[in-house]
């Protein structure tokens, strides 16, 4: 999007935020800033498209989730 409203490439249509629902307050605000100082004046929508939050989703035994690629630190092996 940002070299489309630079004009590197060809104009966009639109521009696809997929939200997780689970973001940090500053993914939204950078968002929103994009957004206002860039993609508005450009003419390039943002369109925010969601299907619930990743959490809730991963976290609720009631629903068939594929499992997400989550990476942890296992303990030191002794």
């Amino acid at each position: 999007m940002l070299l489309a409203a630079e004009g590197h490439l060809p104009p966009l249509d639109a521009a696809i935020f997929a939200d997780t629902g689970w973001e940090p307050r500053a993914v939204y605000e950078h968002l929103d800033r994009i957004e206002r100082e860039i993609a508005a004046p450009a003419g390039i929508p943002i369109l925010r498209v969601s299907s619930g939050n990743i959490r809730s989703d991963a976290l609720d035994p009631s629903k068939r989730f594929a499992s997400m690629p989550l990476h942890i630190l296992n303990p030191p092996r002794q």
